[in-house]
Formats: structure tokens, C-alpha cells, sequence
């Protein structure tokens, strides 16, 4: 749910024509819509949208799949940052845009409806203006869009509670779940290339007219930019978030990234003299082996979780706890824990127990065992998507470096997060 893959990237047709992607989208500023609104547009810099169109279809109950709006976006380009951004009035929004943003003022007809829409990018012949997509209601389009090839879509879904339906699933493009509150604000993830990575959205907070906004931090999903101010960075290309610095979107780096390592990047030192290992492992323990490190693969994908973790360079048949958490320790910082620190904090949950034998690690979940989400919600936490929680292993450690209580047995691997979806 986190990315737009690449199979679904390439069900969204590959043209000769310029590629552009939505990248955000503000259908319900807090307070009054008009003079609010805004759709922005990321594309090459300086491109031309000729034979473009911004194509709106209703998702709310009887009147679902009705084409709403029909936009010609064809006399309009790109700024010299590739971004172009739609909005109703020319009225003010804080920060300012980029100067380098095209902007087009052109009020919406109709205004965006705060309820369930799919919006949909693309070129050549749209449909009709108030065509029924949809006969039957069920969420699923009569027939393709002959003649109109869509590069974007997405799909925000009302949280009213009664029948809404999503469309861009069916184009290749994406679905926001219905939440228990409905997105104010989308917003896409990039990664470095500018590629499309994910969405993300949430309820807004702020002061209308003009902004800043900022995300609520209760109704939330998809790996918001927390602590930036949203909406009110229209115009301006959408944060890269890359915590790990390879190119590659956290929400798209298989929703995976390593933290905690002591010493380093906030986090603290290890405990009672016991040296810090380096990047990607936890502190050194009594067979000097320079750490533990944890590491996963597959995704944490709950209709289908794949989640593996591996654990390293521990004690040789020491008992091995993997361990689950919802938040940080220590703020990000980290707690000591045994002779060794553990970022994992919040409610705690010991998925497995295993025993490394000889080999200094573990693999967990083996055959046998249920998946790292059936394990957690047979534990009392239900994963959800959208939510994202935290890893680490910890692990008999029985010679006590010097300085440490004589209790503290123990040590601790580096930990991971996982954005589950």
C-alpha cells in the first residue's frame, strides 16, 4: 500500500510524452475551502502538459463513478523546478511557492468536494463531463477509458461511513483506505531521481487564510513528513525523506531502515565502558565480536507479510528474545539495557525466543512459526497500515563487562523500523 511499485507503475501507460505525477493534493484546508484549494503537478522542468487533462470522478454513494470534473491542462507548463500548482484564488498560502513554480488561478467548477474523489492524470481524449463510469455503483469501472491514457491516479476515500468508492486502484494507481477521519491533505513521496515512491496524507491543522499548515498528529498514514509545515510547502518540491541516504525513499527502501547505533546520530553511548561497534550494530559484548546487527527482508506487507529478520555476531548459544516495539526509546536516543542500548520502546512485545546454537545468530520467523504481524496481533498489538513499529533482538550475554551491574547479563543488537502497509 506504501509504494507505487513498479508493477503498478507500469500499468499506468508509458508514453513518449512528458511524464507528470500528482504530488500534492489540498481538497479541504481547514476552515473555508475557496481561496484554499490546490492540486500540484511534478513533471520535467519546463515541460509542456499539451494534451493534458485533470479528470475528477465521484466516489460518494449513488452519484459514484459521474465524471465531475474535465480540466484541459494543455496551455500550461511546468516550472523550471518541474512542479506546476493548480489553485482557486490567488490568495495567499505561507510559505510562499518556489518563484520557480508555475502557478495557474483558475477557481475549480465545481469546487473540490471534501467527500471521495479519484483524481486522474492524463492525456489524449478524457471522458465526458457527468458520464456515468460506474451503472451499478460497486466500485469498480463499467469499461477502460478508451482513447485516454492516464499516467496518475489516486484515490481519496470519505470517512463517513457509508458507501464511497475508489477508482484509481483500477487504473493502476492508488486507494487511500477509508480512515475513521478523511484526509484533508495527500501528498507524494519522491525518491532522489524524482521517481514517485508512496502517499502519504493526513488531517490538517493550521490558520486559514494563508497557513502554515501542519499534519494532525493523531490522524495521520502513509509516513507524513512530521514536524514540516504541509500545505504550506506548496509550490515547493515535497521533502525527500532518506534517512539512510540511498536515493531510495524510506517508504519505498522496503519499508525498512536501520537505526540505533550508540554513540552515533543522537543515540546514546554504550554502557559501562563496553565500545561502541560502529555503524549497524549494537555495542560490543563479551566475544568480542563487535556487535550485533539485526536485519530483515521481505516488506511488511500484511495481506501478504513476508517479514524475515537475521541477527548476527551475537554469543555463541545465547539465548536470542526478538522484540517488538511502537515507539522509540529515549525520545530516538535510546535507553541502557543490559550492556548494551535499546531504541525500542512503547508497548513491548517478545515475538520470538530462539536459541543461536553455535552459529551467533538467529532467523526468525522460521517455518512453523506464525508471521511477525499474526505473531504481534496474537500478542494484543493488531498492526495496522499505515503504522509503523520497531525491531531489535536481545540476547544472553554472560560476562559482564566492567562498570555494569553484575545483573546485566545481556545485550542488544541495533534496531530496525518497519512502515507496514
Amino acid at each position: 500500500m506504501r509504494i507505487l511499485t513498479l508493477a503498478a507503475a507500469s500499468m499506468l501507460a508509458a508514453s513518449a510524452q512528458a511524464q507528470f505525477t500528482f504530488s500534492e493534493i489540498f481538497p479541504n484546508p481547514p476552515g473555508a475551502d475557496q481561496g484554499q484549494e490546490a492540486i500540484e503537478i511534478r513533471g520535467p522542468a519546463g515541460a509542456s502538459l499539451a494534451g493534458y487533462f485533470l479528470v475528477i470522478i465521484e466516489g460518494d454513494g449513488t452519484g459514484a463513478g459521474t465524471v465531475d470534473v474535465v480540466r484541459n491542462l494543455g496551455a500550461l507548463s511546468a516550472g523550471s523546478n518541474g512542479l506546476l500548482l493548480l489553485r482557486d484564488a490567488a490568495s495567499v498560502i505561507l510559505p510562499a511557492p518556489d518563484p520557480a513554480t508555475a502557478i495557474d488561478v483558475n477557481d475549480f467548477n465545481p469546487d473540490i468536494e471534501n467527500g471521495s474523489n479519484t483524481y486522474i492524470l492524463g492525456f489524449g481524449t478524457p471522458p465526458t463531463l457527468l458520464a456515468d463510469l460506474d451503472v451499478g455503483n460497486d466500485g469498480t469501472l463499467d469499461a477502460p477509458l478508451t482513447g485516454f491514457t492516464v499516467v496518475d491516479a489516486v484515490t481519496i476515500i470519505e470517512s463517513d461511513g457509508a458507501a464511497n468508492y475508489g477508482y484509481a486502484d483500477d487504473l493502476g494507481g492508488f486507494n487511500f483506505p477509508q480512515f475513521t477521519w478523511t484526509p484533508d491533505l495527500v501528498y507524494r513521496l519522491y525518491n532522489a531521481d524524482g521517481t514517485p515512491c508512496s502517499w502519504a496524507g493526513g488531517d490538517v491543522l493550521g490558520i486559514n487564510p494563508g497557513g502554515p499548515y501542519t499534519w494532525d498528529a493523531a490522524q495521520n498514514y502513509g509516513g507524513v513528513p512530521t514536524g514540516s509545515l504541509v500545505g504550506a510547502d506548496l509550490g515547493t518540491l515535497n521533502a525527500l525523506l532518506d534517512s539512510d541516504n540511498d536515493g531510495v525513499s524510506d517508504a519505498c527502501d522496503l519499508g525498512i531502515i536501520a537505526l540505533c547505533d550508540p554513540g552515533v546520530s543522537g543515540v546514546i553511548a554504550c554502557p559501562c565502558g563496553n565500545p561502541p561497534s560502529g555503524t549497524g550494530r549494537g555495542c560490543d559484548n563479551s566475544a568480542a565480536t563487535g556487535g550485533a546487527l539485526i536485519s530483515a527482508t521481505g516488506n511488511g506487507n500484511l495481506a501478504a507479510d513476508t517479514l524475515v529478520f537475521a541477527t548476527g555476531a551475537q554469543t555463541a548459544n545465547g539465548t536470542t528474545i526478538l522484540l517488538q516495539g511502537n515507539a522509540l526509546a529515549g525520545a530516538g536516543a535510546g535507553v541502557v539495557f543490559g550492556q548494551g542500548v535499546r531504541c525500542v520502546g512503547g508497548t513491548l512485545k517478545r515475538l520470538y525466543v530462539k536459541s543461536p546454537g553455535g552459529s551467533g545468530g538467529i532467523t526468525a520467523p522460521l517455518a512453523g512459526d506464525n508471521s511477525v504481524s499474526a505473531q504481534s496481533a496474537l500478542l494484543g498489538d493488531a498492526i495496522t497500515p499505515g503504522s509503523t513499529r520497531y525491531y531489535m533482538a536481545y540476547y544472553r550475554d554472560p560476562i559482564v563487562s566492567g562498570g555494569c551491574a553484575a545483573s546485566a547479563t545481556f545485550n542488544a543488537t541495533n534496531a530496525l523500523s518497519v512502515a507496514w502497509n
